[in-house]
């Protein structure tokens, strides 16, 4: 993965954060709110779950998809909850249950599902987690 841009690192309550974003990657289709909307979750998430360490932003593309990367180094996930993560309510491990509604990553999928993208997650508890995003690019014509 090769970037254009070195990433901005932003330091917060003990987590220090970057953002990486290649040039010239071109735009997603559909609509704005909602995809930020999901980024926003899954930074949320990684901002709740991670007290010391890092938590990374990436975008970069990947066939005809943007992928858009959330890495932490949070709690993590246990195996046996990564299959049921996306179920509407599901609070796993009692570590994880915080804040929130339990509808978050329920919500995320939705989201990506309709707009023709999908999620895909690894986790490790004690070492973190990364939720990646891809959703559609839009097809660039040339001349």
């Amino acid at each position: 993965m090769h970037f254009h841009r070195p990433p901005v690192p932003v330091r917060a309550a003990g987590r220090d954060s970057a953002c990486e974003q290649p040039a010239g990657l071109p735009g997603c289709l559909g609509d704005p709110t909602r995809l930020q909307e999901l980024v926003y979750i899954f930074l949320e998430n990684a901002r709740q779950y991670t007290e010391k360490g890092f938590i990374k932003l990436s975008l970069y593309k990947r066939g005809s998809f943007a992928a858009i990367e959330i890495a932490d180094s949070g709690i993590g996930i246990d195996a046996h909850d990564l299959p049921r993560i996306f179920e509407r309510f599901y609070r796993g491990d009692k570590a994880r249950v915080r804040d929130g509604t339990g509808l978050g990553l329920s919500i995320a999928e939705t989201i990506a599902k309709k707009h023709g993208g999908r999620i895909e997650v690894e986790s490790k508890p004690g070492e973190g987690t990364i939720f990646t995003i891809f959703i559609p690019l839009k097809e660039v014509h040339h001349g």
